[in-house]
């Protein structure tokens, strides 16, 4: 659980134009909403991952931003820096987000090792099975498993990446 302080609110009655309704008044020193990152939250996330839905669509299940998920990911990252670093990190709060990389990078992972064993299984040399999860690699993670290829046009040459642009 959090060690963080309960919001406590205290009913005061309005007076003039406004009289006989209340307005609170915060009597805690913390200022925004609580952050939706939770344990169950990443689970969920981690078993979508897994099932191979890119991270835009697992932030539609999920119900968060995309700006959320790599906002999270940044503090993540930042924190297990500072952990691998031997620095203290900047806020206490932030190793859920470490929790959060480190779970998402293993089931990206997990993901992609399950999509490799499935296309090393050939049943027969005419199966088209492999193509397709041989495109789904290259296609989530271009840095690793595409194919690198340029193309030469008049003189100039031309990225993959590029010539969709």
């Amino acid at each position: 659980m959090s060690s963080r302080k309960k919001i406590s609110a205290t009913l005061l009655p309005r007076r003039g134009k406004h009289a006989g309704t209340v307005r609170y008044l915060r009597l805690s020193s913390r200022v925004g909403r609580f952050p939706k990152i939770s344990e169950k939250l990443i689970k969920e996330c981690v078993e979508l991952i897994l099932e191979g839905l890119p991270v835009n669509r697992s932030c539609d299940y999920l119900g968060i931003s995309e700006q959320s998920f790599y906002t999270w990911k940044s503090k993540g990252e930042e924190y297990l820096r500072a952990v691998c670093e031997g620095k203290k990190p900047k806020n206490k709060g932030d190793e859920i987000h470490g929790l959060f990389v480190q779970a998402v990078v293993r089931a990206k992972a997990t993901w992609q090792l399950e999509i490799l064993r499935r296309s090393m299984q050939i049943e027969s040399p005419k199966s088209s099975m492999w193509i397709r999860d041989m495109t789904l690699l290259e296609r989530r993670d271009r840095a690793n498993w595409s194919r690198n290829e340029t193309l030469h046009v008049d003189d100039a040459t031309i990225l993959p990446d590029e010539a969709y642009l």
